[in-house]
Parts: C-alpha cells; sequence; structure tokens
C-alpha cells in the first residue's frame, strides 16, 4: 500500500491504493490553523462569542474592559465592515476550555485583536465571556448617535437602550420617572408611558451604562435633550426600562370599559 497526500488550494486529502483502486479521504489535520485566528461562536456569521486560537487551541476572551474598539478589530479581522455592538457576560452562551485573553485594550484601527494590548493572565470565568455583534456589509445604515430601541420585551415595552459612541448601551433607573419614560414612548413614536420600570425589568443589558440620573420634564423630543450624567454608579441590575401606549385608542376602550363596569 502506498500512502500520499493529495493538496490543492481548497482541498487536503490522504490517498492509498488498496486493491489496486486510489481511495483518497479528507484528512482534516493536515489543515493548519493560524495562530491568533478569530471565530465566532454561539451565533451566526456575524454575531457571536469571541474565540481566538492560541498554543494550537481555541479559547475565549474575558469580557474585562472589553469594548467597542475591541469589537472592531474583532469585525475587521474576521472581513466584515465594523463593530454594531461589544457586549459581555457570555451574551452568546459561555464557551469551555482556556480563556485566552484579559484586559484586552485595542485602539480600535488593529488589524487583529493579537496587535492590542492584552493580559494573557486572566482572572475570569467563562460567565464573563465576550461577545460581538458585526456589521456585514456598508449598505447596512449606522444607527444615529441618541438612538433608542426597547430591548428583551416587545415595540412598545423592553429594557431602554441608546446609542452612543458607537455603541448600544443602557441606562440607570437612578431618578427614572414617568417623565422620562414618556420622553422614550415619544421618541420612539408612541403615544405616551403607561409605566416607568427600574430594576432590570426586562433583564439586564449588557455593555456599557450610557445614562445616569436622567431628569426630564417630559416634554423633550429625544432623550439626549434630558438631564443626564455620563459617569454613573450603577450595575446592570439598575437597568430602566419603559412601558407604551402603542395607540390613542388604548385608553379610550379602557375608558369605555370602565364606564360600562361603573
Amino acid at each position: 500500500m502506498l500512502n500520499y497526500i493529495l493538496s490543492t488550494k481548497s482541498i487536503h486529502k490522504v490517498c492509498a491504493y488498496e486493491l489496486g483502486k486510489l481511495v483518497c479521504v479528507s484528512d482534516q489535520h493536515i489543515f493548519r490553523t493560524k495562530e491568533g485566528s478569530i471565530r465566532l461562536a454561539g451565533g451566526n456569521e456575524t454575531a457571536g462569542r469571541v474565540e481566538i486560537y492560541l498554543n494550537g487551541k481555541w479559547g475565549t476572551v474575558c469580557d474585562d474592559k472589553w469594548d467597542i474598539n475591541d469589537a472592531n478589530v474583532v469585525c475587521n479581522q474576521l472581513g466584515l465592515v465594523r463593530a454594531l455592538e461589544s457586549r459581555g457576560s457570555a451574551a452568546f452562551g459561555e464557551g469551555t476550555g482556556k480563556i485566552h485573553l484579559d484586559d484586552v485594550g485595542c485602539g480600535g484601527e488593529e488589524t487583529e485583536l493579537l496587535s492590542c494590548y492584552y493580559n494573557s493572565i486572566d482572572n475570569c470565568n467563562h460567565a464573563e465571556d465576550a461577545s460581538v455583534i458585526c456589521q456585514l456589509t456598508s449598505d447596512e445604515p449606522a444607527p444615529e448617535e441618541g438612538s433608542i430601541r426597547l430591548a428583551g420585551g416587545n415595540e412598545t415595552a423592553g429594557r431602554v437602550e441608546i446609542y452612543l459612541n458607537g455603541e448600544w448601551g443602557t441606562v440607570c433607573d437612578d431618578k427614572w420617572d414617568i417623565n422620562d419614560a414618556n420622553v422614550v414612548c415619544n421618541q420612539l413614536g408612541l403615544v405616551r408611558a403607561l409605566e416607568s420600570r427600574g430594576s432590570a425589568a426586562f433583564g439586564e443589558g449588557t455593555g456599557k451604562i450610557h445614562l445616569d440620573d436622567v431628569g426630564c420634564g417630559g416634554e423633550e423630543t429625544e432623550l439626549l435633550s434630558c438631564y443626564y450624567r455620563r459617569i454613573d454608579n450603577c450595575n446592570h441590575a439598575e437597568d430602566a426600562s419603559v412601558i407604551c401606549q402603542l395607540t390613542s385608542g388604548l385608553v379610550f376602550f379602557l375608558l369605555i370599559q370602565g364606564g360600562l363596569q361603573g
């Protein structure tokens, strides 16, 4: 039996003559993963847990100091346009094996994650695995600064998230009230706020907490027009939420229903 390797640009096989016939099988061990290669796990081609290949093994990245600049480098290394979000707290599930990098600090212009500052000695666990959400094509418009979305609920209720400095983040519930909620609902094109909620009523967010001590009068057209502080003393257990009224017909129905019952 004569064994040899058949190799082309995209095909690697181990072949052997058996009973006068050439038999070839793929050999995955022939492929050599490049040191520092990146892949996304637990999501799809544009979003997932960041995993990096080091010392012959795939491992994860800790979310300590993980931010949008780090995420941008990952997305660019993968050939994607840019990062839409940097996430922590194992947003796409916990990985396994070694946590290769901690305290990553990229400027955002590096061509690969290993070109950034990092600490290879970590104090993390897989509940702190870092993740990214990348933009696939340049045709997708970036959100406008100060844009609002609701997460963890539906189109009229959820955790308040605001887009600032190139990344989505949450709002702390310190001093959060119905006036603040009204501004959020109006900015989203909804009628008004039915409730303002705190204590991560729609689940804890991830990433940066952008605003704290928000103080709206209730008539502002966007949340960034209100008073707020950018330096927070919060954690995601204090993420602010709203419940908005979709149409004016809801109150009319409730008034009629209440009148009939009265």
